[in-house]
């Protein structure tokens, strides 16, 4: 006849193993959701990289272009404002080259999600960000800067100041506009790329990705 004792070892003995399984279950779910994240999160490092040596090399063209014409006021202006532009977005690419390198595999997988949940929120602050001051500095500062420095044509000649300053009035009334817009609009999951972007730059998809990383949050606690 079998005694309480040797029930409770065998059921003992079969907890250690479940126990076991359960760990093995684990590994396996984490192995694979690591090699889910690891090769995109590659990409995007890579992608950041080129971002901060685009970047670095736009602050040198348009720091020697600065030098080279630091007397004349017309193309001072211009040229740092786009220096400007180059370095915010040289220092955005190597914040976001830090976060994503931080990001430790071997925590649990809810403290991975929460590191990716980070890096995601700081990208799409910043690519909305990059992308409405933009309106601002691809226009007038860009057409300005870049006829002179790659054909060497003043664009004074062709451009009156009013009309430079129309155009720069019309980048920054274009930010609240755009805004607006696009909140009025709304896309379903599978929509194209043009209405992720529109829902990026309308701030939908930062609220969304904010709303995520707190559950995430609220769950570790």
């Amino acid at each position: 006849m079998t005694t309480f004792e040797e029930m409770e070892a065998a059921w003992k003995a079969q907890s250690a193993k479940l126990d076991q399984v359960n760990l093995l279950l684990v590994d396996q779910l984490r192995g694979k959701s690591v090699s889910r994240v690891k090769a995109p999160l590659r990409s995007l490092i890579v992608s950041l990289w080129l971002e901060i040596a685009l970047s670095a090399t736009g602050m040198l063209l348009m720091g020697s272009f600065l030098a080279e014409h630091v007397t004349q006021a017309r193309f001072v202006w211009p040229a740092a404002l786009m220096d400007v532009w180059f370095g915010a977005t040289l220092i955005a690419a190597i914040r976001q080259l830090l976060t994503a390198t931080k990001i430790n595999y071997d925590e649990p997988i809810a403290s991975v999600q929460q590191q990716l949940g980070r890096l995601r929120i700081l990208r799409l602050k910043t690519f909305r960000w990059l992308f409405l001051t933009g309106q601002i500095v691809w226009w007038m500062p860009f057409l300005i800067t870049s006829l002179k420095m790659v054909f060497g044509v003043d664009a004074y000649r062709y451009l009156t100041p009013g009309f430079i300053m129309a155009n720069m009035l019309a980048g920054l009334a274009l930010i609240p506009l755009v805004l607006q817009v696009l909140k009025t609009f709304r896309f379903a999951a599978n929509a194209s790329w043009y209405e992720r972007l529109a829902d990026i730059i309308a701030g939908r998809s930062l609220a969304e990705a904010q709303r995520q990383a707190q559950i995430v949050a609220d769950f570790i606690r």
